[in-house]
């Protein structure tokens, strides 16, 4: 079974909403902690929801 970011303990999801926000941003939190909404993903420590997991993956609990 392939891991996923979103099963990850360094997964983090921005779900801060307002007028000039859109909500469901995914950062990896192993990567840095600098986390800009600019950042395409793939860049810097914006990552998506359902890619697959890098080398720096740790399972979190609660996530079967």
């Amino acid at each position: 079974m392939a891991n996923f970011c979103r099963d990850c303990r360094w997964f983090w999801e921005d779900r801060r909403a307002t007028d000039y926000r859109r909500d469901g941003y995914y950062f990896c939190r192993k990567k840095g902690c600098f986390f800009s909404r600019n950042y395409r993903i793939g860049e810097g420590t914006r990552i998506a929801r359902d890619q697959a997991a890098c080398a720096a993956f740790e399972k979190r609990e609660g996530s079967d």
